[in-house]
């Protein structure tokens, strides 16, 4: 039996969160209270140990991976099915929840008509995602990931639907920038362990660490 521990983390506030745009897998560099609440995060896993750590292929998740694994004195391996889901030639496009299309296929996930993903698409991407981090990990391993908000959601949903909490349910945002969540896999049974929390949230749980 073999049990993998996960901390995903997102990554900090970029300009594109500022715009409300739809990001996908077009990149937007952090701002400065991007830095900052990287920093922050960087500070609310400083006692924590790591076996390895992986990122997004995307500047923004890099970054972030690189600014919380300075005091860790690890290197971050690139991980390409991190990347955050595609909206296809609507990444960059500002949200526009007044358009019934917009609601259509942002409620859906269904932009693979426009050379991005669909739920399915995505869902067997995270699959076989974990499914190599497995093979790449060690009983008991203790794992950063850096990756998006979007992909989290379709995470927990492809990975441990019957396991997630009710409250998280209909969050349409279920991690911050910077936010972080564990989870755990048992032999390919996942669940999450605590969050998403906030920076703040997680220090308080963890100051007697």
């Amino acid at each position: 039996m073999k049990t993998i521990y996960y901390y995903y983390v997102r990554h900090g506030e970029t300009i594109f969160n500022l715009e409300n745009r739809m990001q996908g897998i077009t990149d937007s560099p952090l701002t400065s209270k991007g830095i900052e609440q990287i920093l922050q995060t960087t500070e609310a896993l400083r006692n924590q140990s790591f076996n390895s750590a992986y990122t997004s292929p995307l500047p923004r998740t890099i970054q972030t991976a690189k600014l919380i694994l300075e005091p860790h004195h690890m290197h971050v391996k690139i991980f390409d099915s991190l990347r955050e889901f595609s909206y296809g030639s609507w990444d960059g496009n500002i949200k526009n929840e007044s358009d019934p299309e917009y609601q259509y296929r942002f409620s859906n996930d269904l932009f693979d008509d426009l050379g991005g993903e669909n739920p399915t698409m995505i869902q067997q991407r995270i699959q076989n995602a974990f499914s190599e981090l497995r093979k790449l990990s060690h009983d008991q391993d203790k794992v950063l990931l850096v990756s998006h908000g979007a992909y989290f959601r379709h995470l927990l949903f492809s990975l441990m639907k019957e396991n997630i909490p009710d409250e998280l349910l209909h969050r349409e945002c279920l991690i911050g920038n910077g936010g972080i969540a564990v989870f755990k896999d048992e032999d390919g049974n996942f669940s999450l362990v605590e969050g998403p929390l906030n920076q703040a949230e997680y220090m308080n749980r963890h100051a007697n660490d």
